[in-house]
């Protein structure tokens, strides 16, 4: 559709009064700011609003999320935090050595960046359930938590940035 309208935009005819090289339109600075050429006014400014349209478009789609999906601020963390072997499985998950449900693997794609901004993206609910999971598998999984730490954390720059998370929100 944004094609046709540039097409139909260029088919237009150029009124006479513009053909001539010594009509005022056509002095040497449109000239030089115009690389197809100068376009009447009117196309100038149907050219112009077309161009702030596609760019609010390109703007509104190139926006990345604010926030991690929703959908997780329902998932049960209580389940998972008092079953030792559901812990586990998700601890070793997120290590990479298990396997991962769906859940786990999009929780996995966030933790670099969620360790690096104290789940900068997550919303007040998601930072709560976030912090009871890496509380549990930090106090009952205390070998999985190292190796996940030296995973996202290799030289202990988030230690104390994660220790004052957990005092926050793992209640």
């Amino acid at each position: 559709m944004v094609a046709i309208s540039i097409l139909s935009l260029r088919r237009r005819p150029v009124p006479d009064r513009l053909k001539t090289p010594d009509s005022a339109f056509w002095d040497a600075q449109t000239l030089a700011c115009a690389p197809l050429g100068p376009y009447p006014p009117e196309l100038e400014s149907d050219t112009m609003k077309l161009l702030i349209v596609l760019s609010l478009v390109v703007l509104a789609v190139a926006r990345p999320n604010e926030f991690y999906d929703v959908k997780y601020e329902s998932f049960d963390v209580d389940e998972m935090t008092n079953n030792d072997r559901l812990l586990k499985a998700y601890a070793l998950c997120f290590i990479g050595d298990g396997k991962c449900t769906a859940e786990g693997s999009d929780f996995k794609k966030w933790i670099p960046e969620a360790v690096q901004s104290s789940c900068g993206k997550c919303t007040e609910k998601q930072k709560v359930l976030v912090a009871k999971a890496l509380k549990a598998i930090k106090t009952k999984l205390a070998d999985e938590y190292v190796r996940l730490n030296k995973i996202h954390n290799p030289n202990s720059k988030y230690d104390s940035t994660i220790e004052d998370f957990l005092a926050k929100y793992a209640v």
